[in-house]
């Protein structure tokens, strides 16, 4: 993942001061790595004032376990790999397999440090009647000169990042935008 003193910093807001300090001290020394999931759970997207958008997640039983998971095997990769000390997603310093398999086990992924990245289908494409906010050309039901062109129109959440489907769809859209007709009206929605 993209590692600059601020953004480790961030990531490290729950640790002891001491600890932040620590490994600030040895930046060029320092990897972050990230797992990715999709979880099931309902999310909500929230106005908080002074803040703006947040987004919350209530996580099923079956997402724990997976979260769980997921982090004991990247933490088994990169100790094997030669990691000497890893900083979990809540106050803790893991230095063994031992560790993190008790950490995963034991943890409560409710309390880590999780964030959301590339939410998807909060305007998903397809009928009105099934759901769908959007045509297949990306526009909002009841709207001609409106398109939508990231990951909200997809139609869930795909488990992997979306970047390239976000991207060839963007620019399909575009395109097809582009191409109509000089003074041409645009589509009826």
């Amino acid at each position: 993942a993209n590692l600059t003193a601020g953004s480790l910093a961030a990531a490290l807001a729950a640790h002891p001061a001491g600890t932040v300090d620590r490994v600030l001290a040895q930046l060029d020394r320092i990897a972050v790595y990230t797992t990715q999931v999709s979880v099931r759970g309902t999310a909500r997207l929230l106005a908080v004032p002074g803040l703006g958008a947040v987004l919350r997640h209530r996580l099923t039983g079956s997402d724990r376990d997976l979260l769980r998971c997921a982090f004991r095997h990247t933490a088994e990769l990169l100790l094997e790999a030669g990691a000497v000390e890893l900083l979990p997603p809540a106050p803790a310093g893991l230095t063994t397999a031992a560790q993190t398999a008790d950490f995963a086990r034991h943890g409560r992924p409710e309390s880590w440090d999780l964030i959301s990245v590339h939410a998807m289908a909060s305007c998903p494409m397809g009928p009105p009647a099934l759901g769908g906010v959007c045509d297949a050309q990306g526009r909002p039901h009841g709207f001609t000169n409106l398109r939508l062109c990231d990951a909200s129109v997809l139609p869930g959440a795909t488990g992997v990042s979306p970047q390239e489907t976000i991207m060839g769809f963007s620019h399909l859209m575009t395109a097809r935008y582009l191409e109509r007709p000089a003074g041409r009206q645009p589509e009826p929605a």
